[in-house]
């Protein structure tokens, strides 16, 4: 009877053992689902957190794009972003929603294309302040080049109003010149005449006496 009973009880406490195998690993196997789905909530958390700072600082829409509105807010300072501190804070409790990590992606390179866009656009302001002050170092200098051109104008404007007195002086010189040539040519002339008479005269003279 003693060994019937030691037999009894041993194959009791190996079906108990076995019992105990099989919910030790069915606890296991609870507990891994349990700690996956901990980290799958928590990872959503954190993604759901991480949507509602782009969405409130950034402006990024649940469709990628960036409001507009918002982008004057990232030029000025904002809250920072606080890491999410667990599954308790109320805001990600309460509002935790499915969000495609794909958009959220797409709203990074928005901002991202964003500050492009800025900084490009500062560069072109940039060019373009200096290309109107050269422009306007441009304009001073033809201004002076323009003045200079009206004095040089000036200038030669009176040079040819004395040019053409002085020819006009030369042209009436010229003609007193002729004038006088023609003069002393007849003076000439008569002086010949004059001569010739003499001569004719003083001949006659000598041959009467």
């Amino acid at each position: 009877m003693r060994l019937e009973d030691f037999r009894s009880k041993e194959r009791r406490l190996e079906e108990l053992k076995h019992n105990l195998e099989v919910c030790l690993a069915d606890a296991t196997q609870q507990i891994q689902e349990l700690k996956s789905e901990g980290g799958r909530r928590e990872a959503e958390a954190r993604l759901s957190s991480v949507a509602h700072a782009l969405r409130r600082v950034c402006g990024v829409q649940p469709d990628g794009s960036v409001h507009a509105a918002a982008r004057r807010r990232l030029a000025s300072p904002a809250r920072r972003y606080s890491p999410h501190r667990g599954r308790d804070h109320s805001e990600d409790r309460n509002e935790i929603i499915d969000v495609d990590p794909e958009l959220i992606k797409k709203g990074v390179r928005n901002l991202m294309h964003e500050d492009d866009y800025k900084a490009q656009v500062s560069i072109l302001k940039k060019q373009l302040k200096e290309s109107t002050e050269q422009h306007g170092k441009g304009e001073g200098k033809l201004q002076s080049l323009s003045s200079n051109l009206r004095g040089v104008q000036e200038e030669k404007a009176k040079l040819l109003t004395s040019v053409g007195q002085k020819e006009a002086q030369l042209n009436a010189l010229n003609e007193a010149v002729q004038v006088k040539t023609v003069e002393i040519s007849n003076l000439r002339d008569k002086i010949t005449s004059l001569e010739a008479t003499l001569s004719s005269i003083t001949e006659e003279k000598v041959q009467n006496e």
